[in-house]
């Protein structure tokens, strides 16, 4: 059964999560377990909800109860609806509602952190994050490394390669290389990647702080270390040679479809050992069944493919 509550007084104790407590304050540092965030928007609720989040109570305007809002407040069961017309409420709050609807909630308690690194292969740990809702990516994208031989050789890296399927097939990424020994230019270039890699393994390179990895965690992913090293994992868990394979040269347009008589001619050149003439009336479609036959080819031969006619006198 639903609680709806008609707004008569602004100064109700009730009101305070939505008028008068700083977000600071709601957060409750002291308490975390106690702490509280105000959701906005009938979708940021469901979502919130469904990962598992508390509902206190509810400040929405009038036309949402038996309207957009009438679906979660049903689902809350009987928490306080805290309810008034669309200027009562941007005066109370101060600013104007998004679709009209807020609702106080309490986060779920969080998972062990054993149980966060179960089954993880990638951890960031963040330290001294003021607003975790401000968190959308955390990242040291360029990679920097630097090689040397026993003759003082050296040869240095930077750059970004991002071996998942998003970066390989929609991202530009690319790994800048440098060799002591081919010119000053080359020189200056290898020297600059062995200082900033310096100052990044000493803990020296401004606005980046190289924090101890947490022993709990280091103790966890030594559970999962194996006695031989998987070098065809990526392959197996991400398929990177499909990937990587670029689209074929050799292709036969969307929009066409062969015929039949297209088909058998195509398969009757495949069984002569990729050999053959055509004998096809003007305007039955030659170019695109011996496209078809290019296609099939280039196929089995992996693209290396050429092709060349002969021009008459």
């Amino acid at each position: 059964m639903s609680n709806i509550i008609e707004i008569t007084d602004f100064n109700a104790s009730e009101l305070d999560v939505y008028a008068r407590i700083s977000e600071i304050q709601l957060l409750n540092r002291a308490e975390p377990e106690k702490g509280i965030f105000i959701a906005e928007s009938p979708k940021v609720i469901e979502r919130a909800l469904d990962s598992g989040c508390q509902p206190i109570s509810f400040l929405v305007e009038h036309k949402h109860v038996e309207g957009e809002a009438k679906e979660l407040i049903r689902r809350c069961g009987d928490i306080p609806v805290y309810t008034a017309e669309f200027d009562v409420l941007t005066q109370l709050t101060g600013f104007k509602l998004t679709r009209g609807m807020l609702c106080a909630m309490r986060r779920p308690a969080l998972p062990d952190i054993v149980d966060i690194c179960k089954n993880a292969r990638r951890i960031a740990v963040l330290e001294n994050v003021v607003n975790p809702t401000n968190i959308v990516k955390i990242d040291k994208e360029e990679k920097i490394a630097l090689f040397e031989d026993k003759y003082g050789n050296k040869i240095g890296f930077n750059g970004s390669l991002n071996e998942s399927q998003n970066g390989l097939k929609n991202n530009f990424e690319s790994i800048d290389t440098y060799c002591s020994w081919k010119n000053e230019s080359e020189g200056k270039r290898v020297e600059r990647i062995e200082e900033n890699f310096g100052k990044l393994w000493n803990d020296k390179t401004k606005k980046l702080r190289i924090v101890p990895f947490p022993k709990i965690v280091l103790d966890k992913l030594m559970t999962f270390k194996k006695g031989q090293v998987n070098f065809e994992l990526d392959n197996e868990q991400y398929s990177n040679n499909g990937i990587l394979k670029k689209d074929s040269f050799f292709h036969v347009p969307e929009d066409v479809t062969l015929r039949e008589y297209q088909k058998d001619a195509v398969s009757g050149w495949i069984n002569q050992n990729y050999q053959g003439i055509f004998s096809m009336s003007t305007g039955s479609g030659k170019s695109y069944t011996a496209l078809a036959c290019m296609v099939d080819l280039a196929k089995k031969m992996e693209e290396k493919l050429f092709y060349y006619y002969k021009l008459k006198n």
